[in-house]
């Protein structure tokens, strides 16, 4: 059977579709078939007795009254297969071909009694009697084919008993064609085949809309499905990245302490420099993970921009104090400048993002920097014509040539450089990529300028707008320097400043300082470093533990000094529940938490708080100076 007979005489699936999909089509084109055989028994109810009625004068009561109780009869029990078929419908899958068929043939049957009209009215020596019949037939052949559309064959079998039975009626009664009736019979033939032509066009454009609404349909599905994999794996994403940002700096902070106390202890022995060596691989092991857990959470959409006014002066100082000892080891000079009045520079960044870039890239100017020296200078600028600072970090050291001026933003790409051999300090290739996508979430970039030319330094910077310090958090920074706006000093590559390294031991002889971490490598590591500087230290791994330690001390009148505690903990509990715990016996305790996971807003709360808080792992440098600033007894 060729497609356009499987339309009119089957169902309205094509050959191109898939068993799936024809099923899909059928079940829909059944609904839209029951709907218009419903409509039909509602016109057949209130239609037929009007037709009986105006017959009756013409063909005789019995003729009239009793084809019409036939109909009626058959319209009844045609709403009672149609009340099944929605019962069926409802209760699970149907076959929509063997119900669709059930219509037909009851169309056919309503089709067939018609004709009980067609025979008497015909017959009947009244002209008015044929007006009426042809007036009928042609109201319910075009009733059917606006109902029935959808499935022709049900159509086809409305009509054609209809109108073929009146023709013939036409054609078989005396004297045809004295009155013409033999060319009403080839009118009605004519009207048959227009009807059918026209529904089987109707069908056509029914069942194209049907597959494109199947087909959205199924595109909508996909689409949910896909985000529902998105969200899923979205979802797991940022579990891994809690758990590895967690996981995989746990045992680079223990090495990390670990190996600063015995690197202490190892202070003039011929040992002395391979401990340095192995503390530098830690280092830059850490550098790495760090790094790469940045761009994973990035990637997942983990990291958002919580802009607000920011002070820069807070970034000029942590970029002196993070900055300066090792520029300082180096035999580099470290400026900075920004215009007199430091307090008034305030933009709109994330204050934790801007610190992230600046850091980076002042990382990276210390690291490739050979002599001369790396400045962090502070310029006005605009952005559309608004008023804006641009946050410059200036170095002497190689340059970069020009086809390295746009890869080195990837990440892995180092630009292979003769003297990355000879420092020993090489980084990963990702500070650059984290310092671009970080400064991308706030709605800016880092740009290179165009004189970092090999062979003359490089320039990068990044611009943010001005914002009103009247809003602005402020750390306070006690005995910072204010930076005037004097002419920048040139870079002399040979400038080498006569600078200690400040990593000398503290001593922290009668502070009692209480650890707190559910993973005893960290916690052993922290205990040993500590110890190591003269402390009084006590461990627990749990709230619980803590407090009654924290009760025992209080009771034997040393209450603790410090606390240090893990951000997370076993068992769901956090480092609020630590704090709960201690300080009830600790008056005049200070706290500070330590994470390798916790978001930009949970450290913000915590330093609201008045906690400080320490990025897991955290470097013995870091440390020292947070335990050089607090207030000793």
């Amino acid at each position: 059977m060729t497609e356009r007979a499987a339309l009119m005489w089957g169902s309205p699936a094509g050959n191109g579709d898939t068993p799936a999909r024809q099923l899909q089509l059928e079940r829909e084109a059944l609904a839209l078939l029951t709907k218009g055989a419903r409509a039909m028994g509602v016109s057949s109810a209130l239609g037929v007795p009007l037709a009986a009625w105006l017959l009756q004068g013409f063909i005789g009561a019995t003729w009239a009254w009793g084809t019409a109780a036939l109909m009626l009869l058959a319209t009844a029990e045609r709403s009672y297969f149609l009340y099944r078929l929605q019962r069926a419908t409802a209760g699970g899958l149907i076959e929509p071909r063997r119900w669709a068929n059930g219509i037909i043939w009851r169309c056919l049957l309503v089709g067939m009694l018609f004709n009980g009209w067609n025979y008497p009215a015909m017959q009947s020596p009244e002209f008015m009697a044929a007006i009426y019949m042809f007036s009928i037939a042609l109201m319910v052949a075009t009733n059917a084919m606006t109902q029935l559309c959808v499935w022709p064959a049900a159509v086809g079998a409305y009509i054609t008993p209809l109108l073929w039975g009146l023709a013939w009626q036409l054609w078989t009664v005396q004297d045809a064609h004295g009155d013409g009736r033999l060319a009403g019979g080839v009118f009605l033939l004519v009207l048959w085949g227009m009807l059918l032509a026209a529904t089987q066009r109707f069908a056509a454009t029914m069942q194209r809309e049907l597959r494109t609404r199947l087909r959205n349909e199924e595109l909508m599905d996909e689409v949910d499905d896909k985000r529902r994999q998105a969200e899923a794996a979205s979802a797991a994403k940022s579990r891994f990245l809690a758990a590895a940002s967690h996981d995989l700096r746990q045992p680079v902070h223990a090495m990390s302490l670990l190996g600063e106390a015995l690197r202490e202890q190892l202070i003039g022995s011929p040992q002395a420099p391979l401990m340095q060596q192995m503390l530098t691989g830690v280092e830059s092991f850490s550098e790495l993970v760090d790094e790469v857990l940045d761009l994973a959470r990035m990637d997942a959409g983990a990291v958002p921009a919580h802009m607000a006014p920011a002070c820069v002066h807070a970034v000029l100082a942590r970029a002196e104090t993070s900055f300066r000892p090792s520029a300082t080891s180096r035999g580099l000079a470290f400026w900075l400048r920004s215009p007199t009045k430091v307090d008034d520079v305030m933009v709109q960044a994330d204050a934790a993002l801007l610190w992230r870039v600046v850091g980076n890239l002042v990382a990276n100017a210390v690291r490739y920097t050979l002599t001369g020296g790396v400045m962090v200078a502070v310029r006005r600028a605009n952005i559309d014509g608004r008023p804006a600072w641009r946050i410059e970090v200036r170095d002497s050291g190689p340059g970069i040539a020009e086809l390295h001026r746009i890869a080195i933003f990837d990440e892995f790409y180092q630009a292979h450089d003769a003297h990355r051999s000879r420092t020993g300090t090489e980084g990963h290739g990702l500070g650059l990529a984290v310092a671009r996508r970080m400064a991308r979430l706030m709605g800016t970039d880092v740009r290179l300028h165009p004189s970092s030319a090999r062979g003359t330094g490089c320039v990068f910077s990044i611009t943010l707008a001005s914002a009103s310090s009247d809003s602005a958090s402020v750390p306070s920074l006690k005995g910072a320097k204010a930076y005037n706006e004097s002419p920048l000093p040139p870079l002399e590559p040979h400038s080498r400043p006569d600078s200690k390294l400040l990593t000398q031991s503290i001593k922290l002889e009668g502070l009692r300082i209480l650890v707190v971490d559910d993973d005893p490598a960290a916690r052993q590591a922290l205990n040993v470093l500590l110890q190591a500087w003269g402390a009084e230290v006590s461990s627990a791994a749990d709230p619980e533990t803590a407090g009654e330690i924290a009760r025992g001390a209080a009771t034997a009148g040393k209450p603790f000094h410090l606390l240090i505690t893990d951000h997370w903990l076993a068992g769901g509990a956090l480092s609020n529940d630590v704090m709960n715990a201690v300080r009830p016996y600790a008056p005049r305790l200070q706290v500070a938490v330590i994470s390798g996971g916790a978001s930009a807003i949970e450290s913000g709360a915590l330093n609201q708080e008045g906690v400080t808080f320490l990025p897991k792992p955290v470097r013995p440098q870091m440390l020292r100076e947070w335990l050089g600033r607090v207030d000793t007894p």
